[in-house]
Order: C-alpha cells, then structure tokens, then sequence
C-alpha cells in the first residue's frame, strides 16, 4: 500500500549528493522485493555500502554514456531509474537502450512514481537516439506486469544461477519510436 502519490514527488537528474540515498533505496527494494525470490544468502549480502560504492562510482562517470534518475519527495529520495547502451554477451544491437535499474521504496510503489523514472528514462534514451528500450526482470517479480502494462514485449528469457537457486531473468522491450512516456 502507497502512502504518497506521484503529484507529491519530482523526477530529476541523480547527483553525487544522491548516491547514499540511492544506495538505501536499492537495498530497501531489495529486501522488499526479492524476499522468497532470491535466496536470502544473496539478499543480506546486498548491503547500503556496497551499494554506496556502486552509486558513486557510476555517479562520478562522465556523463552523456548512462544516466541515472531520482525520484524525490521533499528532499528524500523515493526511487531511482539507471540507464544506458544495451549490455549483451554477444553483438550490440543496433538502436537499443536499457533501463538496467528502476527501484522504488515499499510505500512509493503503485502510486504512479515508477510511471514517472519510466518516463524519464524512455525520454533520455530516445533523446540519445535509441529506438528501443530493454528491460529485464527476474520472473516471479512483480514489474513484470508494470513491464507488460506499459506496453513491454516480452522477448527473451535466460536461466542464470544465484547462490545455488535457478532464476529466469525475462527481457522486456519497448519501441521507443512512439513511446508516449
């Protein structure tokens, strides 16, 4: 259940002032999200300074390559999107973005906020000249329906090992040609 609403809160570029805050929500998620998903191994080990150091790192970068959005009400971080050029295995594919990161505090979900990091995000891509945005999802996740609901196509899954426990990881993708977001 939300306790805010998306009017209350602004999406904006992340700074380096941000990164702690952006490390407590991508924890918080975690642990919110993903209990009974991943095993819990994995989970306690997805600390706020581990986090801290991934945030900042990505936050020093030059920006223009990958971008990172927060969502903030007053002057507390609620979510955050990252994103950026496709990352494969194998070949690039031409024109394709992703949003490798979106994550919400509990009481922020549902309230149309993801929408908004959506949104933003989708635009920043389109702006740096993507076509199309991927994003993927552990299954059992519940962003999977957000995914579908915003007009994501499920086109690819892959099984990846975490601590002993098969996982699928969906991918969804959005063209970004006549994304409203």
């Amino acid at each position: 259940m939300t306790d805010m609403t998306a009017a209350e809160v602004i999406v904006r570029p992340a700074t380096l002032a941000d990164a702690a805050e952006i490390a407590a929500v991508h924890v918080e998620s975690w642990h919110t999200t993903y209990r009974g998903t991943f095993p819990q191994a994995a989970i306690d080990a997805h600390t706020v300074e581990r986090r801290l150091a991934l945030w900042t790192h990505a936050l020093q970068m030059p920006s223009g390559a990958r971008s990172l959005f927060v969502a903030v009400r007053g002057s507390a971080v609620v979510g955050f999107a990252s994103l950026g050029p496709l990352r494969t295995d194998g070949p690039p594919i031409d024109g394709e973005g992703e949003m490798n990161a979106i994550y919400l505090r509990e009481n922020a979900q549902r309230s149309g906020i993801g929408r908004q990091l959506f949104g933003a995000g989708a635009r920043w891509l389109r702006h740096a000249g993507f076509n199309a945005m991927r994003c993927k999802v552990v299954r059992g996740n519940p962003a999977s329906g957000f995914y579908l609901h915003l007009g994501g196509q499920l086109v690819a899954s892959a099984t990846f090992e975490l601590e002993g426990t098969q996982l699928v990881e969906d991918t969804y993708r959005f063209d970004l040609t006549d994304h409203r977001g």
